[in-house]
């Protein structure tokens, strides 16, 4: 009896540390997500801060940051009348965020979203001004779905629409390349 206590109290007592393998990745400031086709670090990031982007089909967790590979620019494709989101996550430490409305005679209208984190996990989205500065919660990253709806007599094709953000007092251009 005191033998199979013993066993269960061990088996019990090493599950927490078999069940928190990261694969060595995860830092006091947070975890990498793993890049793919749709996940990566956007090169246009000024120094220090760390944009990202990932499908917005991806809960953001707030002790997510972004991965090591890079790419340039955001991707959209939406048929003409039909909206696109795409979400851009800054890591904390950028400080106040301002993006402009994008303009470009292919959209009928943009709108900006910020996420909010209920329980570590990304839950709620907020409608937010263009030109509005916001800033991450503490110790998690900002995350901001940007929707475009495609005008229904947009041209056909692939389009770049630069996306002026400001962030930390530093401007940037993103490239969101759309394909209509």
């Amino acid at each position: 009896m005191m033998r199979s206590l013993f066993i269960l109290g061990l088996i019990l007592s090493t599950f927490p540390f078999a069940a928190c393998d990261d694969g060595g990745s995860k830092t006091p400031k947070g975890t990498p997500v793993v890049a793919g086709d749709f996940t990566w670090r956007l090169e246009e990031g000024p120094a220090g801060v760390a944009l990202w982007t990932t499908p917005v089909a991806r809960r953001i967790r707030s002790g997510d940051r972004a991965p090591a590979d890079t790419r340039s620019g955001l991707r959209a494709s939406a048929a003409r009348g039909e909206k696109e989101l795409v979400q851009l996550v800054v890591d904390p430490g950028a400080g106040d965020v301002t993006l402009a409305a994008p303009s470009d005679p292919a959209l009928a209208s943009a709108a900006l979203l910020v996420g909010g984190f209920v329980d570590g996990a990304l839950h709620t989205l907020t409608p937010q001004a263009w030109g509005t500065p916001v800033r991450a919660p503490s110790g998690g990253p900002l995350v901001l779905w940007i929707e475009l709806a495609v005008a229904a007599a947009a041209p056909a094709g692939e389009r770049t629409i630069d996306l002026e953000a400001t962030l930390g007092g530093q401007g940037v251009t993103l490239d969101r390349k759309s394909v209509v």
